[in-house]
């Protein structure tokens, strides 16, 4: 099973290139900026022939637009994409938070491209606080990359099962 991760080199995706030692990751430190379209275009002919794509970079409003384009080359296929959300989706804050609606698009995106019965399933990961660089200053609970990347992993391995599951939420004990 060939595997491509965004965002492999730091956090969530630097675990999960771990429990995917043979997987091929695309960052901006080995000059993959996602936000740009021809980049994300030249990383779609590389994956070409890849079995699972895992959109785990935060690319803000980009992290959907990846998803619609990634779809439109694979739905014919039987391929998985996992699509790394969050739980902040789900939060009605007073005040706009730019990150949750972000994540609330990728989880509308999911949702949308999941009732299409297409042979490329589309799932979506929804993680509470997981212990990266980016939430450090924040003071919680929050889950370890390392067993959320084998979370994930399961996750994946049900790509040859008979049935799949589409969303899962995932908190700290």
């Amino acid at each position: 099973m060939k595997i491509a991760i965004t965002g492999h080199t730091s956090g969530i995706g630097k675990a999960l290139t771990e429990v995917f030692p043979n997987s091929i990751g695309f960052s901006r430190k080995n000059g993959y900026d996602l936000h740009n379209p021809i980049i994300r275009e030249k990383m779609y002919n590389e994956i070409s022939d890849c079995d699972v794509f895992i959109n785990n970079a935060d690319l803000g409003w980009n992290q959907s637009s990846l998803l619609y384009e990634l779809w439109k080359k694979w739905k014919d296929k039987d391929k998985l994409i996992v699509n790394i959300g969050s739980d902040a989706a789900d939060y009605n804050q007073p005040v706009a938070r730019p990150y949750n609606i972000q994540k609330r698009a990728l989880q509308d995106a999911c949702l949308q491209l999941q009732q299409s019965q297409q042979p490329c399933k589309v799932v979506l990961v929804k993680p509470g606080y997981v212990d990266t660089p980016r939430v450090q200053h924040i003071t919680a609970t929050k889950m370890d990359p390392e067993e959320l990347a084998l979370y994930i992993k399961e996750i994946v391995e049900l790509r040859y099962s008979t049935f799949w599951i589409p969303v899962i939420t995932l908190y700290p004990r």
